[in-house]
Order: structure tokens, then C-alpha cells, then sequence
């Protein structure tokens, strides 16, 4: 079966090879905090969201960042619910 790369990498691949390597994680939310990834369950993920999840604090080469921001979409917390607020009458 052949694996597919969540929604969004490819081109979060591609922005980050405009950047320089190594680099640091602080870095990543500069260049590439502001576009999504799609998660698992079907929604979208800024890229500074999944960067909060990983320990990793430099990156050597564009694919350490790509396998690591891959892994992070597996470590996120599940989303918010969101309770409607309470009845005071």
C-alpha cells in the first residue's frame, strides 16, 4: 500500500527549501507558522500548532523538519470542545 504524506507537506517542503540549513525550530514558525497541515481526522493545523509538539529544537536539513512536523500531526492534542455556555435563566 503507498504511503501518502498528510495534506499540506508538500508544499510546506517547498517553502522551507527557500530557508537555511540547519536551522531552529524558532525559525520554522517565522517561515512556515502560518500554513496548515491537514490532521488526521480532517482539520486543518497551522504548522506553529504541531511545532508546539515537537522536541526537536534545530533541524540539519529541510527532511528532518518535513519528518518532524509529520510526526508532530500524530502527537497533537485532540481538538477543543467547545460547551455552549450555561442557562442562567
Amino acid at each position: 500500500m503507498p504511503t501518502t504524506s498528510p495534506a499540506g507537506l508538500d508544499q510546506i517542503a517547498a517553502a522551507l527549501r527557500a530557508e537555511t540549513f540547519p536551522t531552529t525550530k524558532e525559525n520554522l514558525y517565522y517561515a512556515v507558522g502560518d500554513l496548515c497541515l491537514e490532521a488526521d481526522d480532517g482539520r486543518e493545523v497551522p504548522v506553529r500548532d504541531v511545532l508546539d509538539v515537537i522536541s526537536v529544537q534545530t533541524f540539519e536539513a529541510v527532511d528532518d523538519a518535513v519528518t518532524a512536523l509529520s510526526d508532530g500531526l500524530g502527537n497533537l492534542p485532540p481538538p477543543a470542545r467547545h460547551e455552549p455556555p450555561p442557562d442562567f435563566d
